[in-house]
Parts: structure tokens; C-alpha cells; sequence
């Protein structure tokens, strides 16, 4: 969770500058004639992919090497695709946000409100089923409840460990247990 977010977040802090600086020299090229908007866009685009596709190998190998993740090419495959396609969409918002305002204090603002929303709409900070509403719109935009959950189902579907719920945890009521399962081994789940 705090990698997806950190990571993106260094990404969002690091884009910025640079989406500043070319799109004041795409106004002067504009202005001048030389260039429109889709090379821009492509320039941008084939700019941006690689690192990002680097960067996503790069840490999703040595965190699965420190964690112990390397199970399968598929396992890995997931993984490096759903890091990368947060960290693009991290990436791809602050440069979205550098082209509709025009300073950089602007754009700090909203990239604090865009990772505050993927922090509050992961899944971690308030869980899922406690939204109400109209807040359950955020989670369904959110791009690191997406990310998370994708890492988290790739990584560990294969697993089968038995867990013995503690007697009235919210667990153990939503297996249907009654008084005295536990004890006569009929009340589990797994993971």
C-alpha cells in the first residue's frame, strides 16, 4: 500500500518540473507555428512510457527479491503491470494537472488532493463497505484501490491457509459460526 503510494507519489513530484518546462516550450512553438498538439502528446507519451516501464521493473524485482515474491513469470508479470500502470496514472495526472493551470503552487494543491483521495479510497484508511452514499463514486475512480487489490489477488491467489476465526469477530460472524464450532474444528475460512 505505501509503496504503490509512495512511488507514485515521487513520480506525481517528479513529472511536475518537467511537464512545466515543456509545456511553456510548446506555447512558444505553437505560437510560432512549429508544432501542435499531437506531437506534443506523442513526444510526452514516448518520453514518459520507458521510465516508468524502468522504474516498475526495477523496484517491483528488488521488493520481490527482499519479500520473497518470486514465485512465477506470471506472478511477477502481474505485478510489474499493475505497479506500472498506477505509477503511469500518478505520472500521466500531474501532467494533466501542469496543462490546465498555470502555475506550479496550482498544481501542488491538486496533486495533494489526488493523492489524498487514493489514500482515503484505498481501502486501507476506511474499508470499503463502511462508505455511504455518494462516497462510494471514489471508490470506483480510485486508481490505487484498482492497483492494490490487483497486486494482492495476483500474488497470493494461490494460497490455501486455513485461518480459525477469533469467537465474535467480525470473521467469525461472517462465516455463520455458533457457540462451541470453533472448538469442534467446523468453524474456519481460508486465505
Amino acid at each position: 500500500f505505501l509503496s504503490l503510494n509512495v512511488i507514485g507519489t515521487t513520480a506525481m513530484t517528479m513529472a511536475i518540473p518537467v511537464a512545466k518546462r515543456v509545456r511553456d516550450v510548446f506555447y512558444k512553438h505553437r505560437a510560432s507555428g512549429m508544432i501542435g498538439h499531437n506531437a506534443a502528446f506523442v513526444g510526452m507519451v514516448t518520453a514518459e512510457l520507458p521510465y516508468l516501464l524502468f522504474m516498475a521493473v526495477l523496484y517491483v524485482m528488488i521488493y520481490c527479491a527482499t519479500a520473497g515474491l518470486f514465485t512465477t513469470a506470471g506472478n511477477f508479470f502481474w505485478f510489474v503491470l499493475f505497479f506500472f500502470l498506477h505509477t503511469s496514472s500518478y505520472s500521466f495526472f500531474a501532467q494533466c494537472f501542469m496543462c490546465l493551470v498555470k502555475d506550479e503552487k496550482t498544481v501542488g494543491a491538486l496533486q495533494g488532493v489526488w493523492i489524498g483521495l487514493n489514500l482515503f479510497y484505498a481501502g486501507f484508511v476506511v474499508l470499503p463497505q463502511n462508505f455511504f452514499s455518494f462516497f462510494v463514486a471514489g471508490l470506483w475512480i480510485n486508481a490505487s484501490r484498482y492497483a492494490l487489490e490487483g497486486i494482492i489477488f495476483t500474488q497470493f491467489r494461490e494460497l490455501s491457509t486455513r485461518v480459525i476465526p477469533d469467537e465474535y469477530s467480525p470473521f467469525w460472524f461472517f462465516l455463520g459460526c455458533e457457540k462451541g464450532d470453533i472448538e469442534a474444528g467446523s468453524c474456519h475460512g481460508t486465505m
